[in-house]
């Protein structure tokens, strides 16, 4: 699974807003992910989006379940930076299962879902 977590931030500010946010690194390894990146926009200077990979929608809620205080107070601090109207927008994305197609009265056969049962896994 691929949580991203989309941050807005004045580029006046962006090198305290990248150490910042370079504290959450620690936190999110620690709590579960197995990877964890932040990447600016070429086109849009302002924007920053932190990405992290954990093994499933369930390692994702225990990671909930982990925060500690001072967990809060890195988040609340990589937050002050933030610019965007709203809070940081947090995305969940789940990789796909692979698609298989069987024989069939159409050109190509019916595409099928393969391994549905484990949608919810990354693909490896």
């Amino acid at each position: 699974m691929l949580i991203t977590v989309e941050y807005r931030d004045d580029q006046a500010r962006a090198r305290g807003f990248l150490a910042a946010v370079h504290e959450l690194r620690s936190e999110r390894l620690r709590d579960g992910a197995f990877h964890w990146a932040v990447y600016g926009d070429v086109a849009d200077p302002a924007r920053y989006v932190e990405t992290f990979l954990v093994e499933s929608w369930t390692e994702h809620l225990r990671q909930h379940e982990r925060v500690t205080v001072c967990d809060r107070e890195v988040q609340s601090r990589v937050n002050t930076f933030h610019t965007g109207k709203g809070p940081p927008v947090v995305s969940h994305l789940l990789a796909r299962p692979e698609h298989r197609a069987v024989p069939g009265p159409f050109p190509g056969g019916i595409p099928l879902v393969s391994g549905a049962e484990d949608s919810l896994a990354v693909a490896g």
